[in-house]
């Protein structure tokens, strides 16, 4: 496809995202226990669908290269359901392809598979490693994007909702709450592994 086509199919994905937004919001909330409301909301979550479609698989297609999303095994439906939106869109068939598995064998088989030219990765540093020295370095050297778990904070200074969804990307390690709101954001906690005052 030449650029403008497939930008044309990226635009139609997107008015198809604005369209399906309250399913795939109740599919976000299946997968990873967020409140609708959050995952509905036009914030960069459902607009350009969930982050490896934005950040990942739509710079691909849009260059005119082929893609693989191996989804998290804990939470594939959303971008599953996004798959097939993009092939209603109009994506020729085999430019997207969304995978679900395990990480040790599905993760670890397109990691270290020759015909696979780049690699984008998002989860833990230990695993980050593996897939850099071990799977893609003793494969064909492909070039590997890293996104790994830090230790970035999140930083309470007024009691708002609570966004809740600590099995995604956003999700801090820590939580440091200001003092004027400490007690009433305790009363609210579930579990947190530190909180600080």
């Amino acid at each position: 496809m030449k650029a403008y086509e497939r930008s044309r199919v990226l635009f139609r994905f997107a008015d198809l995202i604005d369209k399906h937004t309250n399913e795939l919001a109740a599919l976000e909330t299946r997968d990873s226990g967020k409140p609708h409301e959050q995952a509905a909301q036009i914030d960069g979550q459902i607009r350009f669908m969930v982050s490896q479609f934005r950040l990942m698989v739509g710079p691909a297609l849009a260059t005119g290269n082929s893609s693989i999303l191996k989804t998290a095994e804990q939470t594939s439906l959303s971008a599953l359901h996004a798959g097939k939106l993009l092939n209603e869109a109009g994506i020729p068939e085999g430019a997207l392809n969304v995978i679900s598995g395990f990480g040790p064998k599905a993760g670890a088989a397109l990691s270290s598979h020759m015909d696979v030219d780049k690699l984008a990765f998002t989860g833990s540093t230990v695993t980050g490693k593996k897939i850099v020295t071990e799977l893609a370095g003793r494969s064909n050297l492909k070039p590997v994007t890293l996104e790994l778990g830090g230790k970035s904070p999140f930083i309470l200074l007024k009691l708002l909702t609570w966004l809740c969804s600590l099995t995604r990307d956003n999700a801090g390690s820590r939580t440091f709450v200001h003092e004027k709101v400490y007690d009433e954001f305790m009363n609210h906690k579930t579990s947190y592994a530190t909180i600080t005052k």
